[in-house]
């Protein structure tokens, strides 16, 4: 079982993006089910820029490979949050608080960073494809999925893997991202390993 909890209250946690590699363990996307008035102090606590932990039970710590069972996480440095509660029939709510830097069409990318966010069993070579054809300015083909994934994997740089319970998300500089496939490009056709 996955939680998050501020001081005061504890709320079950269905999905997460965080960034275990970045300063204060910023979260990206959220979904958590509770009462609804824990679940808006859990993302009070969190906007105020204060810390919140997310504990990890045993199970759920070797399904998705998290080493640590307790992180404390934050809201991300730049960008804007957001908080959508829906409540259930079962007189609890459901609470998904997403980073506008992890809105496919946001205009808000902080430093050049957006944050591309894929279901679980989704194809992530073809979800980086579509996210950075809809961006970038290079016309890409879609036979040059799995190049694409190459070229913008072999760096941190330029993409970078944010751990995730229930989805999958990717840290992406897309300057970086459009500037690594430019440069690729031309050598790659040269040499035929894609086609124009």
């Amino acid at each position: 079982m996955i939680s998050i909890e501020n001081d005061s209250v504890k709320v079950h946690v269905k999905s997460i993006i965080f960034d275990g590699e970045g300063y204060r363990n910023p979260i990206f996307w959220l979904t958590a089910v509770g009462p609804k008035t824990a679940l808006q102090s859990v993302f009070a606590t969190l906007v105020s820029k204060k810390w919140a932990k997310l504990i990890v039970g045993g199970e759920d710590k070797k399904k998705y490979g998290i080493e640590s069972y307790e992180h404390d996480v934050s809201v991300p440095d730049g960008g804007e949050m957001h908080a959508i509660y829906k409540k259930l029939q079962s007189g609890l709510s459901v609470m998904v608080m997403y980073s506008s830097i992890a809105k496919t069409d946001s205009e808000d990318n902080s430093w050049g960073a957006v944050v591309l966010l894929c279901a679980e069993h989704e194809d992530k070579k073809d979800a980086l494809f579509h996210f950075l054809n809809s961006r970038v300015k290079i016309p890409l083909c879609s036979e040059w999925k799995d190049w694409v994934w190459n070229v913008v994997s072999k760096s941190e740089l330029n993409m970078r893997p944010l751990v995730g319970c229930g989805m999958m998300g990717f840290y992406l500089m897309l300057d970086a991202c459009e500037k690594a496939i430019e440069k690729a490009i031309g050598p790659a056709i040269k040499k035929g390993v894609i086609k124009r």
